[in-house]
């Protein structure tokens, strides 16, 4: 019976008629006041709240649901605190991929094109795309140009030059002084 729960009191455990698009729950023998839908106790017009650690899960119950079931969620969780999660898990997903953090200040950096020496957008800092190294703010090309560093002769590693063959990857050897 769908419009039937319990309390959700250890103590009491009695049956709770529910009303239809009733946003509280009230027990008959206890009087306890409690959300239908996450059986906390009373929050009133605010959105049940979800863990932290329950969010992934959610937003993918939600994603595969089917409408009816996407309305209630909507209902217990709130549309757009539903939304701005899955919203907010992608671009998650998104970052891993295709971001990294500054070496000076962790800020988030995409690369979508040119060498790899990088500047932060945030703390001007110079840091290697390939190796998160900062670089000398002196010469920050000296990195790409010393033989016994990991990054030697990587300057435009990824880059592509241009021409759409299957061709390996061009070698550069650039110096700058």
């Amino acid at each position: 019976m769908a419009d039937i729960t319990y309390c959700p009191l250890l103590h009491c455990q009695a049956p709770v008629i529910l009303e239809q698009n009733s946003k509280i729950a009230q027990c008959p023998a206890c009087s306890y006041a409690f959300c239908p839908f996450c059986r906390l106790s009373y929050h009133g017009v605010t959105h049940c709240k979800v863990a932290s650690g329950e969010i992934v899960k959610l937003c993918k119950d939600y994603k595969e649901a089917d409408r009816k079931t996407q309305k209630y969620m909507e209902k217990k969780y709130g549309e757009k605190v539903l939304k701005k999660a899955i919203e907010d898990g992608e671009t998650q997903k998104w970052m891993e991929k295709n971001a990294k953090s500054c070496p000076g200040c962790s800020s988030s950096i995409e690369k979508r094109d040119g060498c790899n020496k990088m500047t932060c957008y945030k703390c001007r800092a110079y840091f290697c795309w390939l190796c998160m190294r900062l670089l000398s703010s002196s010469n920050p090309y000296s990195h790409f140009n010393d033989p016994s560093a990991p990054c030697f002769n990587k300057l435009f590693q990824g880059v592509d030059a241009g021409n759409d063959s299957d061709d390996e990857e061009n070698e550069f050897l650039v110096y700058f002084i």
